[in-house]
């Protein structure tokens, strides 16, 4: 090395995906053209691919590049929090992501002497990237990485850097005798991925027993088990949904005080691994329904086909989405019914259907809570739905009158339909005193703005909730075997 260059000379190489921000670009630009156009897509793809990764990466960019706001990219705070961050040296950003994304994030940090990426021409990773810095930095460089196309680069920079590194990298590294300082660490994807499952969520799947419940003196050890074996075939199904839905909602979610920290939002979760666990979920739980029965196999079929509409439109739409995940809540009850071939009372489902309604509203206005506390906007609107903060009001009206209309209808079971598993006015009175206590308490704490993102996720950790909860469970016992 020439005696003249000092060491604050030599500069401080950065990659991109994985490494700067967690997120693998190329992966959120194919993400994002699927969306657009998931049946053109494949055969572009294929077509792309066969010319070069380079055009691929650059015809991703040309389409879809619009659609990323590299300004909510999950950027690495280990790196930027770093003393070799916080240097004096100058940071150039060299990056196989395509280069029309690389000049973006370049010009938003607003920190970097050089910048650059793939192009038609040249995919800049592993050896290309090494033949490219060597030609622009011959009297040596930096450089700070994440993956196994890096090995090549570390190896004959000055000085190597990991960010982000998995014990498999690092193994690999001191295989090839490479001083490697790590900065930080891989989390572990498996957790990211039972974390996106949202396991809590699957105490929604508990609505398959319901009808077994109410006829409690008909219950079997069959039944117990088809229904064990349907709840956890719902839960792998619905998992499948959360997933997708999670990948439809990235950028949204991005955007969101909260939701910013979903695996998938903050690429904890890579895309690629969450679309494989996505389709093996479905299949798992596809398959132990096909085991149960076919009746049950379409009930559950039907159920994806809903969620997936949800997913791809009904969500933007106000009230209607509303209206669909009351639907698929009360889907739960009906499939447990025809999985026991049992028969339930009209007036206890349209009850349902209304006091659902009333906690997907109430999602809706904390939603809508949230955003006018960070907006000054009166008419702010919630990214990915089709609400804005001034719906508030007339959100939490629906809300209310739902929940009030579920309990009236649950009166009219309980007082005059024959089919009732409440025959006593005691219980009655009981249980529909109960409901009231319970959705006046839930309206008043989202009034106060007291209640999570989720009212389910809510009502699972209060223990007002909780005991209303067992005390309903208590009557309904009562009344079947008393």
């Amino acid at each position: 090395m020439n005696s003249k260059i000092l060491p604050s000379d030599i500069p401080l190489v950065v990659d991109m995906d994985g490494t700067l921000t967690h997120a693998d670009t190329t992966f959120e630009l194919l993400l994002r053209l699927f969306i657009s156009n998931p049946v053109l897509s494949i055969f572009n793809l294929i077509r792309w691919y066969l010319i070069g990764k380079g055009t691929l990466k650059t015809e991703l960019f040309q389409r879809v590049g619009n659609k990323i706001d590299v300004k909510v990219l999950p950027y690495s705070e280990a790196l930027f929090d770093s003393n070799l961050w916080n240097s004096t040296q100058k940071k150039s950003l060299i990056s196989g992501g395509a280069n029309g994304i690389v000049e973006r994030v370049g010009l938003h940090l607003d920190c970097f002497s050089n910048v650059e990426g793939s192009t038609r021409e040249v995919n800049l990773t592993s050896h290309n990237k090494l033949s490219r810095l060597m030609e622009i930095y011959p009297n040596g460089f930096d450089y700070v990485g994440d993956s196994m196309q890096d090995i090549t680069v570390w190896k004959e920079a000055r000085r190597a850097y990991g960010i982000n590194i998995s014990s498999r990298v690092e193994k690999k590294a001191k295989s090839k005798q490479i001083n490697l300082e790590i900065i930080s660490r891989k989390k572990s994807i498996l957790k990211a991925f039972l974390k996106n499952m949202r396991l809590h969520q699957w105490a929604k799947n508990t609505l398959l027993f319901l009808i077994l419940f109410l006829n409690i003196l008909s219950i079997d050890a069959a039944n117990v088990c088809q229904l064990a074996i349907a709840f956890v075939s719902f839960g792998l199904v619905a998992s499948s949904t959360y997933i997708l839905n999670d990948m439809l909602d990235i950028d949204s979610d991005r955007s969101h005080h909260s939701k910013k920290y979903r695996p998938l939002a903050s690429s904890a979760l890579p895309i690629a691994h969450a679309l494989i666990g996505m389709i093996g979920l479905l299949v798992l739980g596809l398959g132990l329904a096909i085991i149960i029965s076919f009746s049950f196999t379409l009930m559950l079929l039907a159920y994806t086909a809903f969620s997936l509409v949800y997913s791809f439109h009904l969500k933007r739409v106000p009230i209607i989405d509303t209206m669909t995940l009351s639907g698929l809540f009360c889907w739960r009850i009906l499939t447990g019914a025809v999985v026991i071939e049992l028969n339930f009372s009209q007036w206890f489902l349209i009850a349902m259907a209304f006091f659902f309604l009333s906690l997907a509203t109430a999602k809706r206005v904390i939603e809508l809570q949230s955003k006018a506390k960070l907006s000054k906007d009166k008419e702010a609107k919630i990214m990915g739905r089709g609400y804005t903060t001034s719906d508030t009001d007339t959100m939490t009206v629906i809300g209310i009158v739902s929940g009030f209309i579920s309990i009236i209808t649950i009166a009219i079971y309980c007082l005059l339909d024959l089919d009732s598993v409440v025959s006593s006015s005691v219980g009655s009175i009981l249980l529909i005193a109960a409901l009231f206590f319970w959705v006046s308490r839930l309206w008043l704490l989202v009034s106060r703005g007291e209640v999570d993102d989720d009212p389910i996720y809510f009502a699972l950790k209060d223990k007002v909730s909780l005991l209303t909860g067992c005390f309903l469970g208590v009557i309904l016992l009562a009344e079947q075997l008393l």
